[in-house]
This record gives C-alpha cells, sequence and structure tokens, in this order.
C-alpha cells in the first residue's frame, strides 16, 4: 500500500503557484537564500536528465518534477535538512517519489518515500531512477476519491429522497432501505386507480414510489466506470490512455487489482461514445461531476460513466 498512503499532487494545482514562489524565493534578493539557489540549480539539472520533464517550485527550497500533459507530478526534489530526531543537521539532497520505499522511516513521514543524499551526483543519479509518469493504473487510483465522493452522493441523495417522501405518508423506511409492509399494497392500490378520499393522497404516494424506483437504480454495489487521461510520451507524442475502474464506489482502489486492461489511443481511434462523453465535459469546470456522465479531473484527465453500467441514467 506504499504508492497509495503516499502524497500525490496534481500537476492543476501546483503550476499556478510556480511563478509567485519564484519571484519572492528565487528573484527577490531580499528573500533569496542559499538553500532555494542550491534546490533550484538541483531541480534544473534533475529535469536535463529526465527528459521532457520541467520543474514547478514547492517551497522555498525544494521543486515538483513533472511532464506536461501528466495529470500528476512525479515527484519533488529539495535540498534542505530532512533528518526527524530534532537535532539540527546540514541539509542534504532528497528525491520524493510515491514509488521509492524507505523503510527507516514510517509511512507517515515524508522521509518514507524518500532518498536523500549528500553528494548532489547521487542525489541526480537517484531521481533519473525513481522520477517516473504515473501509469494508467496509478492515475486511475488515485484520481479515484473524488469520483467516489460524487457518486456515493448521488446514491445517498436518493436514499433521502425516499424516506423523505416515505414520511409524508407514515412510512418508516429503515435505513438499510427495506421495502416497507405497506409498499406493494400503496403500488397496487395507484396502478388498479383507486380513488382516495384525500385526493392529494395518490400523487404523494405515486412520487414516493417513483422515489423508491429511482433508489433502486441507483443503489448499484458496483458502478464500473472509464478513467481516460491525455499524456505525452517523453517524445513530445499525445497519446490517450484509458481504463476501466471496476468500481468507482471505491474510495482508495488498488492500482494493481482493481483495474481492468488499459489502452491506448491515438486520437482518430478514441470510441465514439468516449469521445462524446468527454467532450460534454470539457464544458464545465475542473473538478466537476455531471449525473450519468462523468467527472473531469481536469483538461486532460476525466473519469466517465459506461452506459451499459451505468445506473445513473
Amino acid at each position: 500500500m506504499t504508492f497509495s498512503n503516499a502524497d500525490h499532487f496534481p500537476v492543476r494545482n501546483f503550476k499556478p503557484e510556480h511563478d509567485v514562489l519564484m519571484a519572492e524565493w528565487i528573484n527577490n534578493p531580499n528573500r533569496q537564500s542559499q538553500n532555494s539557489i542550491v534546490a533550484h540549480e538541483y531541480a534544473k539539472l534533475v529535469c536535463k536528465e529526465i527528459r521532457g520533464t520541467s520543474l514547478s517550485m514547492r517551497s522555498h527550497n525544494s521543486f515538483y518534477i513533472y511532464r506536461e500533459g501528466d495529470p500528476y507530478a512525479m515527484g519533488w526534489v529539495g535540498y534542505a535538512d530532512y533528518t526527524t530526531t530534532g537535532t539540527k543537521r546540514d541539509p542534504m539532497f532528497g528525491v520524493y517519489s510515491p514509488h521509492h520505499k524507505n523503510c527507516r522511516y514510517a509511512t507517515y513521514n515524508d522521509q518514507h518515500y524518500m532518498a536523500i543524499k549528500k553528494d548532489r551526483a547521487k542525489a541526480i543519479a537517484a531521481a533519473k531512477s525513481l522520477l517516473r509518469s504515473y501509469t494508467v493504473e496509478e492515475a486511475a487510483a488515485v484520481s479515484n476519491r473524488e469520483v467516489a465522493n460524487h457518486v456515493c452522493d448521488v446514491q445517498s441523495v436518493a436514499a433521502k429522497d425516499v424516506r423523505k417522501k416515505a414520511q409524508r405518508l407514515d412510512l418508516d423506511v429503515s435505513y438499510k432501505m427495506e421495502r416497507p409492509l405497506l409498499h406493494d399494497e400503496l403500488a397496487h392500490l395507484v396502478n388498479t386507480g383507486h380513488t382516495f378520499l384525500n385526493p392529494e393522497l395518490s400523487g404523494q404516494i405515486k412520487e414516493y414510489l417513483d422515489a423508491f424506483d429511482l433508489h433502486i437504480k441507483r443503489n448499484a454495489t458496483t458502478i464500473p466506470m472509464l478513467y481516460v487521461d491525455e499524456v505525452k510520451d517523453r517524445f513530445g507524442d499525445t497519446l490517450y490512455r484509458a481504463i476501466i475502474v471496476e468500481n468507482a464506489r471505491h474510495f482508495r482502489p488498488c492500482p494493481y487489482n482493481d483495474m481492468g486492461l488499459p489502452n491506448i489511443y491515438l486520437r482518430e481511434d478514441i470510441p465514439d461514445w468516449v469521445v462524446s462523453r468527454v467532450s460534454a465535459l470539457q464544458l464545465v469546470d475542473d473538478g466537476s461531476y455531471v449525473e450519468g456522465v462523468g467527472y473531469k479531473h481536469c483538461a486532460t484527465a476525466y473519469t466517465i460513466h459506461i452506459d451499459e453500467d451505468n445506473p445513473f441514467v
């Protein structure tokens, strides 16, 4: 579970801060420090060694390393005192990678995911070895927490609506959402055109029955969805990756066990239904979920519903 427990850094979140931090810590002579300068030079050398990568300032002494078009940073590099003993030590060169495991430290420490070196050349070699783009399985798994929130919210809203409409009829619907004893009797009365003494009762029963039917449709325990993103390979060519998340209700799916088989497409080969869903989501803001369509992570990454397994349409 090391990869899942690590911190992950969406490129869309940190890129806007780069110019602000550079102006404050690198280009401002009054705030400039030796550690900032050393960290900046170190990050530039790492980018030179790993083809197609860029840097973005993370803090006064660390930089994200990422490939343009990737949804997540490969990790970050920095120059600081990374010891956890409480005793001040000289700064060292660090590499943070979610794919690395340093068992000298607990998983809740950044250092668990870091290689730390005194020598810059060795640190650059470690960065070249440890930093890489996320596979489509990894990107889909890390991104699914946001999707699961929205999918489960839709299901929760449907269940709450049933209870609200049942209360108007003095029906008790348990949190297990089992049918009340009178459910089928009420459905039979409405379907056979029974005339109620209270003229509003027929409409209220119909609303309750419709709400219950919608809840049954929404209440799938397994909801597969398709994660699709646009990335560039290290030669700069654009590729489209797609993979089925076997159950989008999982907040932390395993990238190695809970995914289908990945597919890689050129633009002209993407299935029409995928293009249609993505096109609809391109019209909304990042971080938006459209019921029955999918979720937009950013301009280059989406998780979309699959028609034949979509309980939300």
